[in-house]
């Protein structure tokens, strides 16, 4: 809630809230305002939403949006204002997990990107999730952290930790931080491994 209304403030466009008593649109997603990624139910109709809230503890109700949905893996220095990101598709998603991923690079939305970075002023190494629909970008999530889909982002040149770990240890007057962007467009497929004892 607090995330939803620093957006609202700061005039970033984001899926809107509602509670049970003040639905005004014809379909909505229900989740779990905490562990929200166990239960998540999309497109309900608002004849449904208050059957359904009752197999919730504590549900956030918000404007469903249908789109495509996208991580944005980015990188904030803490002593300056370098600022890297690459954007990426989420196109296999499971248990609100990037199975498949794949880079993109667009000018439009990434001044957008600059924009919300710019307004949040976050540091270090951390997530935005985005839903667009075909119109705009709704700011969906921003993770304080690295994905597990954020190795694409790593392998094409944003060396988030290697980063960090320069400014950790106050290496940055020594060491250069820069950002050679090796966006190929390739595809990411996460799999799981066996695993042998």
């Amino acid at each position: 809630m607090k995330f939803y209304k620093c957006l609202k403030s700061k005039s970033i466009k984001t899926p809107s809230l509602f509670s049970k008593n003040k639905l005004k649109l014809k379909k909505y997603i229900i989740k779990e305002r905490y562990n929200s990624s166990n239960l998540i139910q999309k497109n309900i109709d608002i004849n449904n939403i208050k059957i359904i809230s009752k197999k919730f503890n504590d549900p956030f109700i918000q404007e469903y949006i249908k789109g495509k949905e996208i991580s944005v893996d980015v990188w904030s220095s803490r002593y300056n204002k370098k600022n890297y990101f690459i954007s990426r598709t989420r196109n296999l998603i499971i248990n609100g997990e990037s199975k498949i991923t794949k880079g993109f690079d667009d000018k439009n939305f990434n001044t957008i990107v600059k924009n919300i970075i710019s307004k949040l002023n976050l540091k270090g190494p951390y997530m935005f999730q985005f839903i667009f629909d075909k119109k705009n970008y709704y700011l969906i999530e921003c993770n304080p952290r690295i994905g597990g889909a954020s190795t694409y982002s790593i392998n094409n040149g944003l060396e988030m930790i290697l980063w960090s770990l320069i400014e950790i240890y106050k290496l940055d007057k020594q060491i250069n931080i820069k950002f050679i962007k090796r966006l190929n467009f390739n595809t990411l497929i996460r799999i799981p491994f066996d695993k042998f004892q």
